[in-house]
């Protein structure tokens, strides 16, 4: 008998030496494949680095470029490279008649775009579209620049003007005019992504005002419930868009010049500018997501202008119709 239980006494004294190795050798593994290390594993392609993001993650560059108010690239050069039709014609409708005017850009920009960031002081007629590192751009005094993570259903916001002490707002909702004043006033863009499984992203952008002071509030995100310190906020509905998005892509949304009282100039105009009256530009654009057919062999984002070689842009699919990028 007392040979027998010292028997099954080895057995399980192994079987434990056993499981403990096999922690250990899955803790070394997980280590290696921590996403902290800049190096791939030996023999593994770069694109691991896209295994490392979360199905549902997506990064986000935006812009917010301040410009002199009425500047002819932003008013005009700029809107015969971007594709405003990304918009569908209601949409476009609401916003112009709020003073709002937007659209997509394609992962290549357009030469007027960068005399807008301040990257270029020329343009050479012949050139079509153009690329910049964008990532060596740093925050100035006419341009913001901000990276978000976002989840799916996540809410991200990004502050779009400054904070007036009162203004009143003038708006077109369904076909009927209304106004509202508000005390302690921003102008603020709401950012929620979805992937979509193909690579491209549903990104959803909600104008709205945020005033007053913060209050503690109960708030629906992500799928839960979560109590929150948030100013009471007004959303203009029907200038919420949806577009459906390709990393690389950007979207452009801007003011009317010369338009006062309505949505688009309390987003989009500043009358007190350091330099006088201002007029801003939005951009957002997906930077990256977490599925591995975006990637190129080295690991870098085809659309993404970072990823370029110090030799120079390369060549625009020709297969690709520049008027849906």
């Amino acid at each position: 008998m007392k040979r027998l239980v010292s028997h099954w006494i080895r057995r399980a004294l192994l079987g434990a030496f056993f499981a403990l190795s096999l922690v250990v050798y899955g803790c070394h593994s997980t280590f290696f494949l921590s996403p902290h290390s800049n190096q791939p594993l030996p023999g593994d392609s770069q694109l691991m680095k896209g295994r490392l993001m979360s199905e549902e993650a997506v990064v986000l560059e935006v812009f917010v470029v301040r410009c002199p108010q009425g500047d002819p690239d932003l008013n005009t050069a700029l809107w015969n490279d971007v594709d405003e039709l990304a918009f569908p014609a209601p949409l476009r409708r609401e916003m112009l008649a709020n003073g709002i005017r937007a659209g997509v850009i394609g992962n290549q920009l357009p030469p007027t775009f960068l005399r807008i960031l301040k990257t270029r002081d020329d343009e050479n007629p012949s050139e079509i579209v153009t690329t910049v590192r964008l990532g060596d751009l740093s925050d100035s005094q006419h341009l913001f620049r901000r990276m978000i993570c976002s989840r799916n259903g996540q809410r991200n916001e990004v502050n779009v003007s400054d904070v007036r002490s009162q203004a009143t707002i003038f708006f077109k909702e369904n076909g009927a005019l209304g106004g509202e004043t508000f005390h302690q006033a921003q102008g603020v863009l709401a950012l929620r992504t979805q992937t979509c499984g193909d690579g491209s992203v549903k990104l959803e952008i909600f104008p709205e005002v945020q005033y007053g002071q913060q209050r503690q509030t109960f708030e629906y995100d992500a799928g839960a419930f979560k109590m929150t310190a948030a100013r009471p906020k007004r959303s203009f509905d029907t200038l919420h868009s949806e577009l459906n998005l390709r990393p690389g892509q950007f979207v452009v949304m801007t003011g009317l010049p010369n338009v006062e009282g309505n949505v688009g100039s309390f987003f989009f105009l500043n009358e007190e500018g350091e330099n006088g009256a201002e007029q801003k530009m939005f951009c957002v654009r997906v930077l990256q997501t977490q599925h591995n057919e975006m990637f190129t062999s080295d690991g870098g984002l085809p659309m993404d202008p970072n990823s370029l070689s110090e030799e120079g842009p390369s060549e625009p699919d020709g297969e690709e119709d520049a008027s849906e990028e």
